[in-house]
C-alpha cells in the first residue's frame, strides 16, 4: 500500500503535463492579434463638402502609421507626408488634390503577433471628404 501512495503523485504530475498542452515555450507562441478602433477624422469630418482641394492638414484622433491614403475615382492617389503630434490627436500633411472629387481616407499599419508567427497588414477607412 506505501508504494501505491507513494507512485500517485508522480503518475499525476506526468498526467497534468501531458495534458496541458504547451508544446512549446511561451516566448514562441503566436498571439491574439487585437485590432484597435479605427481613428476617427477631425478634420475635416467624415463626410464633409467643401474641404480645401489640398495643402492641409488632415487630422485623426490618434496616429496610424506614418502615412495615409487618400483614393477617389478618377483621380490619382494620393499619400500624405509624415505624422505630427497634435494636443487634440495626429496630423498628416495632406498635397495638392482634385477639385470637386470625392476622396476616401485610409491608413495602414503592419501588425505582429509574435516571433515566428510572420506580420499582418491592417488596413481600415477613416472617412470621406469632397473637395471644393
Amino acid at each position: 500500500m506505501t508504494s501505491l501512495w507513494r507512485t500517485l503523485p508522480l503518475a499525476a504530475t506526468i498526467a497534468l503535463a501531458a495534458c496541458s498542452g504547451a508544446t512549446t515555450p511561451p516566448e514562441n507562441r503566436c498571439l491574439p492579434i487585437v485590432i484597435p478602433a479605427p481613428p476617427k477624422m477631425v478634420y475635416p469630418a467624415n463626410g464633409a463638402t467643401g474641404v480645401p482641394d489640398g495643402n492641409f492638414t488632415l487630422v485623426l484622433t490618434y496616429g496610424f502609421g506614418s502615412s495615409l491614403t487618400l483614393s477617389a475615382t478618377g483621380a490619382p492617389t494620393v499619400t500624405t507626408s509624415g505624422v505630427t503630434t497634435l494636443p487634440n490627436g495626429a496630423g498628416y500633411a495632406v498635397p495638392a488634390l482634385q477639385p470637386a472629387t470625392t476622396y476616401t481616407v485610409t491608413g495602414s499599419v503592419v501588425i505582429s503577433p509574435g516571433p515566428g508567427c510572420g506580420n499582418s497588414t491592417s488596413t481600415m477607412v477613416f472617412g470621406t471628404f469632397a473637395t471644393i
